[in-house]
This record gives C-alpha cells, sequence and structure tokens, in this order.
C-alpha cells in the first residue's frame, strides 16, 4: 500500500459516531458538525459544567471516553506497539 499526504487512518464503520485516526491521534467526531461545538466543550469542560449533564452531554462525554480509550491503547500497550 502506497501512503500519500493526507492519507487517513482510522477504524470505523461508516454509521460509527466517532474514530481515532491512528496517525495523528486526533479523535473524530463523525456524527457531529461545527454547529455542535458548543454542545463538545460544555460536555467536557469542567469549568462550566453543571451539576448534570444533559443527555446530548452525556453522549459526547462517553463517546470521547471510549475513543480515548483506544488512544491509550495505542500507546500503551503491546497491541499499539505492533
Amino acid at each position: 500500500m502506497k501512503i500519500t499526504k493526507g492519507t487517513k487512518f482510522n477504524l470505523c464503520s461508516p454509521d460509527e459516531l466517532g474514530s481515532l485516526d491512528y496517525i495523528t491521534s486526533v479523535i473524530l467526531f463523525n456524527a457531529y458538525t461545527a454547529s455542535d461545538v458548543k454542545l463538545i466543550r460544555s460536555a467536557l469542560n469542567p469549568s462550566v459544567r453543571k451539576k448534570k449533564l444533559i443527555p446530548a452531554e452525556i453522549d459526547i462525554y462517553n463517546l470521547c471516553i471510549h475513543e480515548y480509550t483506544h488512544y491509550l491503547d495505542l500507546h500503551t500497550t503491546l497491541w499499539g506497539g505492533e
């Protein structure tokens, strides 16, 4: 396989909510758009977090935890080193 600049190496199904790009280690929010930035920030920023998250914020938070787990697997396990 020839690798060219800009090639993405993320593993996900087309219907997935998010993915991790294994080359850049960037978490991609496939199910969200630029209009969701405020919602994403409120879900991830504890300084502005309310006592309870709304369901949409919980979904984003859980997605980040899930994708960050892949990041940790990639960088801290033997599997990731292969």
